[in-house]
């Protein structure tokens, strides 16, 4: 996980809970009180702890514009877009200008594999990825 001034990205990995301090709501951390604008969730597929993970930011996070998540909503639609809203406590977010954008996943190495075949251009593995 990368910290950046204002985008956070999060690679889903099981932690020992044990070792976590646990959030206290009297003492907040200032970055997510003051400071976090945007948070990205990269191959989203809505484990318990992944939810957990992403409800945390979205009720903490009071000057948060935007929460993107990156996964495998194929088929998804508005009845399950609606859960997933439900599931994150959408409607409990501490930011009322949060936007929430759910996109699908694509696998890097399948972003390259479409540009390797674009002959119009000198080097189609300089794109970015």
């Amino acid at each position: 996980m990368a910290i950046g001034p204002q985008k956070k990205f999060h690679e889903h990995r099981e932690v020992d809970k044990n070792n976590e301090p646990p959030y206290n709501g009297l003492h907040p951390v200032e970055c997510l009180q003051d400071h976090l604008k945007t948070v990205v969730f990269k191959a989203f597929v809505g484990h318990d702890n992944q939810v957990n993970f992403a409800r945390f930011f979205i009720l903490n996070a009071r000057v948060l514009n935007e929460i993107e998540f990156e996964g495998w909503f194929r088929d998804y639609n508005s009845t399950s877009l609606g859960y997933l809203h439900n599931m994150l406590r959408v409607e409990n977010r501490a930011s009322r200008d949060a936007k929430f954008e759910f996109r699908q996943y694509i696998h890097p190495r399948r972003r390259l594999e479409e540009y390797i075949h674009d002959l119009s251009v000198a080097d189609p593995f300089q794109r970015a990825i």
